[in-house]
């Protein structure tokens, strides 16, 4: 009879403890990178890792990024060119009431960016579904007879959501962001 059954139609197997093992040993994807990093035409998926008033934000490509709660210190492994890794220290120094950002690579000196000091401004944001009120400090910087802007973006609980910086004095800025933010604003 029992033969009949599973050879007929009709007549299913359904077992609690056999879905239960299914789910234990599914394959688990672990947790997924909710920031966004990009460079150019360069967008990479990353994690941001919280050490003290320092965040880190890393991906398995080979990207690191130290974001001392104050400004991006340190960079490396970032790629335009798969065959070459780019690492790059930027320093900050005062001078005469501005902060000049200095950029050195393994073997030479990038050049420097000078800036006036931070402005606070409250603004709408917008995510994928709706806005968020953030603060934006921004930073206006001056490369010859161009004008350049740095910022770093906070929630209404002044967590970190999204930055905008410079690697290099003459390239485009490096944007990171929370990734339900659409996009930060333009440079």
């Amino acid at each position: 009879m029992l033969l009949l059954c599973l050879l007929g139609t009709g007549c299913s197997f359904r077992s609690n403890q056999l879905n239960a093992l299914k789910v234990i040993f599914q394959k688990d994807t672990g947790p997924q990178p909710q920031w966004v990093f990009s460079w150019g035409d360069l967008t990479e998926e990353v994690f941001a890792v919280n050490a003290g008033s320092s965040i880190f934000f890393a991906n398995s490509d080979g990207i690191l990024v130290h974001f001392n709660g104050a400004f991006v210190e340190k960079i490396e492994g970032l790629r335009l060119d798969p065959r070459v890794s780019m690492n790059i220290s930027i320093t900050k120094e005062k001078l005469d009431g501005s902060d000049v950002f200095s950029y050195r690579g393994p073997t030479s000196d990038l050049g420097d960016l000078l800036c006036d000091s931070p402005d606070e401004s409250v603004k709408d944001l917008a995510l994928e579904v709706g806005s968020m009120r953030v603060t934006e400090i921004t930073q206006k910087c001056f490369v010859e007879d161009r004008v350049l802007e740095q910022s770093i973006t906070l929630n209404q609980a002044r967590q970190l959501v999204g930055l905008k910086f410079y690697v290099h004095p003459e390239r485009l800025p490096v944007t990171i962001r929370y990734g339900q933010i659409e996009e930060l604003l333009k440079y």
